[in-house]
Parts: structure tokens; sequence; C-alpha cells
């Protein structure tokens, strides 16, 4: 168990209780690392992700078979990660000692040697010496997609960076005079750089084009240039394979549109233009810190006592990691991490029984609003920039705490030539929710009862460009599960802001800056299996009736709600609506161990966190690809070639996305079937001066919780050791209050040490 304790009082203890001792050791001595980056060796589960080693062989086994190198006109490999073996393969291995399910790769290739150029999927294997490899279904029916869908990478890159450099030589006196800076080779000291807004399509002319806008940081690159955003954009068209043939089709400079660069420098060399008038006001001074987490003028809150309390475990730590495998108080899982959607659990186990098949990330959504084109035209996914190869090491005690082990992430994505290791990628730790799980206080009889509530966190951040994401999966003593995102970060900033756009887009957070309007919607996969895989829905829908009390004519409305067995998959669909509150239950409604002691069906409950209407019409231009955000929760039957709400594609063409959820739902019977939850959750974010410099983590929370619902015959924390009964008959002592009250400090008490963990300042760029 975890305690909070303040350093102060810590060390005043070690003073007067001089023989304590320190607390028990978890360090690598007993075989509990702070990282498990030695069990490299233990042979892969099912579930273990691909390690550097598998990533290079299949790297090397692809250049082979389909002679890849990395330009668009060649095939060359997006990525790769682990494919998971079909559920009933898996599920046999696992639950009736099977034969273990032979270890394979899917990949990403760019066919760009192929005529016409397309993008596939590949599935390469056994590893970890693969000798085969067959294309793989993207979608339910294709095997293959348009080049014009391929994702986004380092391929892209020069062409781009060619057609940038040509626009910079045409309006280098505009750069100069407009903002002061230049662009590209020999810029300093007043650079200014570009960014990525979005892939999408423009027209049936124009099937692909980037849009970039720009920056131009005040102190160095590193000080929130996502802050420092110049009212110039400029849309590149990537007709085709060749980047000498894409060009520039689009400049925005100030509300002011131009076919070409020529035609703005003309315009801007008119002495009698409008455009002079156009100033940035760039702040100065102090002012300048407003995109840096540089210490401010003045006093500091805290300065005499910089550090708060933290957490220690005096008995040692109570979760053990074997490979990939987490176990904790009851709770297993698997953990692993997919270079596009992010981090997913597996096999996710609560006192032996499975309930979780599959947990995990499926797409993170971002779409603006403003008066721009880059602004007006963004709609991220950001599976296609890679949620989880943007994973980035963690700070020791900042970003978990001191008492956190830590996992590493192996990626190969974004067209990067060898897989990139990220060190301290993921953190595993138990802590203190500071309230209790269960409580009562009772004056009448004269007793309290309480249980201490504690909860396991497995940890991911993703940095998404300018956003991060913090990922977690949270597990409770009481057997609920809650995924969970909090975002941070740097907001999307528009340049030229005009004081119309406070009342319609976004408000101003500095001179000519301003936010923009988004919305974050995060989509989750949830592979339920209650009991077995036969499971159903019994949805629980919340109302009122009017009753009449016999003999005195009094009517009251009275809350009541109707349970029925959902028998096809679009009953099972919850579009928000206040006036209709509904909550799903997942149930196995056959077999010996389907009720619970007093006759209820065993199951599970959804329960959002924080709910979102996605606004983008459904059906209608970008909302056909958006079928994910259709709804809060819906079901459908299990299907192998249903693996994905989202993919990567869609970002570059939504109204024509490989994948859509609605098509998932056609029908079909879901009683009694193997069934997968489509949830999502979001939120409306109009940014205010206090998300300058980084938007906070403490409001912006996304997630679900799935709870135990009659699933046992009482609260399943009732085991804990932590849980005591203070009465007149007898009287049990809180354990934390045993522990640090006790008069026998060496048996009891201790000192905590913590494992030193450092930043390695590997910068990666994956």
């Amino acid at each position: 168990m975890a305690f909070i304790v303040a350093v102060a009082t810590l060390l005043g203890a070690s003073v007067v209780a001089a023989q304590t001792t320190r607390c028990p050791s978890w360090g690598v001595a007993n075989g509990q690392g702070v990282t498990e980056r030695d069990r490299a060796a233990v042979e892969p589960g099912v579930f273990t992700e691909l390690s550097d080693a598998e990533l290079r062989a299949v790297i090397a086994y692809l250049g082979r078979a389909l002679k890849t190198e990395p330009a668009l006109y060649r095939n060359f490999i997006h990525g790769a990660w682990l494919e998971v073996p079909p559920k009933s393969e898996v599920l046999n291995y696992l639950d009736n000692n099977g034969p273990k399910p032979q270890r394979r790769a899917r990949a990403i290739v760019v066919m760009g040697a192929s005529n016409p150029p397309v993008v596939q999927e590949v599935l390469v294997g056994p590893l970890p010496n693969p000798t085969q490899h067959s294309f793989a279904l993207i979608n339910r029916t294709a095997t293959s997609l348009p080049f014009n869908l391929r994702p986004h990478s380092g391929a892209d890159i020069p062409g781009q960076i060619y057609h940038l450099t040509s626009m910079a030589a045409v309006l280098k006196t505009f750069f100069r005079e407009a903002f002061g800076a230049a662009y590209g080779d020999g810029c300093e000291p007043n650079c200014m750089y570009d960014n990525y807004a979005t892939v999408g399509w423009l027209s049936d002319q124009i099937p692909r084009a980037v849009w970039l806008w720009f920056v131009r940081p005040l102190n160095t690159a590193s000080d929130g240039n996502f802050l420092h955003p110049l009212p110039l954009q400029v849309a590149i068209a990537q007709n085709g394979q060749n980047p000498e043939n894409w060009r520039i089709v689009k400049i925005w400079f100030w509300g002011n549109w131009f076919d070409s660069a020529e035609a703005l420098a003309a315009e801007w060399a008119n002495p009698n233009s409008k455009l002079r008038a156009l100033k940035v006001k760039y702040p100065t001074g102090s002012e300048m810190l407003y995109s840096a987490f540089k210490q401010r003028p003045g006093p500091r809150r805290g300065e005499r006592q910089p550090i708060g309390p933290i957490q220690f475990e005096p008995y040692g730590r109570r979760f053990t990691i074997t490979g990939n495998k987490v176990s904790w108080l009851g709770w297993e899982m698997n953990v692993g991490n997919k270079p596009t959607s992010g981090p997913r659990l597996w096999d996710i186990r609560f006192k032996g029984d499975r309930i979780v098949y599959e947990l995990s990330m499926q797409e993170e959504m971002a779409a603006y609003g403003g008066d721009d084109i880059v602004q007006s035209h963004t709609v991220f996914l950001d599976s296609h920039w890679g949620v989880g190869a943007s994973v980035r090491e963690l700070v020791h005690g900042v970003d978990c705490p001191l008492t956190a082990a830590y996992m590493d992430v192996v990626t190969l994505y974004k067209g990067m030539a060898a897989p990139v290791v990220h060190k301290n990628a993921i953190c595993v730790f138990e802590s203190d929710q500071n309230v209790a799980a269960l409580r009562h206080y009772d004056y009448a009889f004269k007793y309290y009862g309480a249980v201490k509530s504690h909860v396991l966190t497995v940890r991911a951040v993703s940095e998404v460009y300018n956003y991060d994401y913090i990922c977690d999966f949270n597990f409770y003593v009481d057997g609920t599960i809650e995924p969970r995102v909090q975002t941070s970060g740097y907001i999307q900033a528009a340049g030229g802001f005009r004081p119309y756009m406070r009342n319609k887009f976004g408000y101003p957070l500095m001179y000519n800056v301003s936010g923009s309007i988004h919305t974050h919607l995060i989509a989750w996969k949830v592979d339920m299996d209650i009991l077995g895989t036969r499971n159903s829905i019994n949805m629980h829908t919340i109302g009122l009736q009017k009753t009449t009390i016999p003999g005195l004519g009094l009517s009251v409305w009275n809350h009541k709600y109707d349970a029925k067995i959902c028998e096809k998959e679009d009953e099972t669909g919850i579009k928000y609506d206040a006036n209709k509150p509904q909550f799903p239950v997942f149930v196995s409604e056959n077999g010996p161990r389907n009720l619970n002691k007093w006759g209820s069906l065993r199951g599970y409950k959804f329960m959002p966190k924080s709910v979102m209407h996605n606004l983008i019409p459904e059906g209608e231009g970008w909302g056909a690809g958006l079928g994910f955000a259709n709804w809060g929760f819906i079901a459908t039957v299990r299907k192998d070639n249903e693996p994905d709400s989202s993919v990567i594609y869609s970002q570059a063409d939504l109204a024509h996305a490989p994948v859509r959820l609605q098509t998932f739902v056609d029908g079909e019977a879901a009683r009694n079937q193997d069934l997968v939850a489509w949830v999502s959750s979001g939120l409306y974010h109009i940014p205010i001066s206090e998300d300058a410099p980084v938007t906070p983590t403490v409001y912006n929370h996304l997630g679900f919780m799935l709870v135990p619902f009659n699933y046992h015959n009482e609260n399943a924390a009732m085991d804990m050791a932590d849980r005591f009964q203070i009465d007149d008959q007898a009287p049990e002592e809180p354990p934390v209050q045993l522990y640090a009250y006790t008069d026998q400090p060496n048996k009891y008490q201790c000192i905590p040490s913590f494992d030193k963990v450092t930043f390695s300042k590997v910068w990666d760029a994956n």
C-alpha cells in the first residue's frame, strides 16, 4: 500500500526513532528492477509487442522480398507492429492448452514502384526469423488503397522543403518586411519555420494536399513555437510520386488569398497595397515568456518548501511485472502499445476471471474552427501521425511517482529506417486515492467502517506534435476499470487575431495571436468477455412513472428503470440525450456461473465520464469518416476483419474513409454473441489566456468506467487487508494509523528510499 507523508515529518521521525530501518527493498536484487528491459530475453507471449531485433528482421526480410527503400517512387516501409493472432487461436492456447499461435508482424508498405502505386499491409512471419509474407485486408474487402491515402512520412518532407524553399526565394523581401524573418538556410537569427496542419483531399483534380502554417519563435525553437504563429498559410498539392511535379496551389496571408508566391510578392511590392497596413506585433521583455516554462519575474509560491507530500511503499511494491504482464492484488493484464493508435491492454483478469479480452485506444480526434483555412480545414486523426509512436520518456517523480516502475517501448513508424527504442515510455504504479473506497459513520449504532482506496495505474504519454495526451488505465480494488486521457501541451494557435474573433473562434493569448476552438474526442475498443465470449447487452433506461398512493389521493413521480436485453446491434447504441438517460450492461445469460447468489445476471456496466456530441453531420463530407464519433457507446458482433473503428488512411480523405464504424452496424443479432463495444468520450475546448503556456490537465479529462454490476455477491473490496471497523465491541485500528503511530518502530516504521531513474535527454523525433 502507498502512503502520503510529508518530507519534513519523515526526516523528523528518523531523528526521533533512531532505530527505524529502511523500507523493504524492491531493487534489482530481488528481481523487481525499476525497468523491465533486463527481461527482454524472456520468451515473448502472444501479446508481447515486437522487439527491436524482430522489427529489424522484418525490415531485412521485406527489403529482400519487396525491394524496399525510402523514396516515394520506390516501395518503402512506413511502419510495423505485432499482429495479434486471431482471438480463437489465442483463447485455445490460453484456456485449452492448445498450440501457441505463430508470431507475426503487420507492416504498412507504400508500393511506389507498382503500377499504379498503392498502399498495402503485409503480414510477415514467423518471427523472429521471417520466411514468408502475405498481403492482408486493410478493411473488410480491400488489400490495397490508392496512393493518395498513404500516411504522411519522411518520404514526403524533401518535396515539401523543395517547394517551400522555392517560395521563400520569391518572398524573401516580403518575409523580411512583413515578419522581420527569413526561411531556410541562412535564416539566423530571425528564423521562421513551417508546421503541419493536416493532409487531405481538396478536389478531384487535387486528391491530396498538405496544409502548412508558419511560426517565428522569439527565444529558441524549443520555447513554445506553436504559440508564435504568423498569419501565413500554404497548401501544397502532392499529386503523383515526383515531388518536382507538386505545386503550391494556395497562399493565405491575413485573410487574403493568392494563387502563387509571385502574386503575393507583386501585391506586397505595390506601395498602395492594403497589405502594407497589416503589422505583426511581437511581445517584448518578460512578455516573451508567455510560451515558455521559464521562471517568471517576481516571488515564487512555496519557495521555502518546494517539495510537497510524496508517496512511499512501507512494505515494498505490491505489483509485479514479468515481461509485459502486470499483476496487482488480484488484477492481471498484458500491456502493449501500437504505433498508430497507442496503448492497448490484453487479457485483463480480476480474481482469476477474464473481464476484458482487449482494451485499446482507437483514435484521438481534434477538429478545429477559425476564420483561416488551416483552422477551419483541420480535423486531425492522430493515429495517422502515430499516437503510439509518439510516446516519450517519462520524467521520474513528475510524470509518474517515485514508486513507479517503467517499461521501454519499441516502435517502427513514419518511414523510419530503423526501430526507435523509447526508454521508460510506460510507467506502472500504485497510488493512494486519499479517499475511502467504502465508508460509513453511523452515530445511531456507534460504528465507523471503511476500506482504503488504492489504484494501480498503467500510464503512457503521447506527444503528438503540439498536444500531450496522458493515457491512463486505472484499476481499482473493487474490480472497476477506468481508461482515462488527460490533455495538455500547446494549443494550435492562430496568427492574425482580429477583435471580432473573440466572440466566434478564440480569445487572444498575445498580440495578433489567439486560440482556436476545437473538440477532442478519444475512441476506444472494449472487447468484453463476461464469463466467456457469449455476452448480451442489458440496456437500462431510466425514467419516471406517476404513482398514486391508495387512500390518500396523493400522486408522485416515481423513478424507475426498464431493463431490456438488446436483440440487434443498433439497439445497443447510445447517442447522449439528457432526457433519456441510459446505461448498458454486459452480461452473460448462459452458463453455470451467470447468476450471482441473489439470482441477478452477472455483468459489467459502462459508465461515461466526459460526454460530447459530435457536431459534424453524420455521413456528410468529413462526417462519413468519423463514424467512431457517432455514438458514445455501441456494441457490434466481434469479427476479425473489423479490428478497428478508425484507420490512419482516413486522414487523407475523410469523405471516402476506407473504414467507417457505421458500416459495422448492419442489423446482426447481438444477443449471446461475442460482442465488442466501441466507445467515445470528448470535450469542447475554447482556448483562453490560461491555456498559455500550455493547457492544464486539471479539468481536461476524457474517459469512462467499467463497473461491476451484480458481478459479485457483495463489494469485491471487502477482502482487502486495510478494511476495518471501529465500534464499542471490537474496535479495529485503521492499518495506516497502526503503521504510523505504533510504539514498536523497529517492527512497523521505516524510512523510504527510491530508485534513481535519470532522464536520458534522448529527444527522439519518431
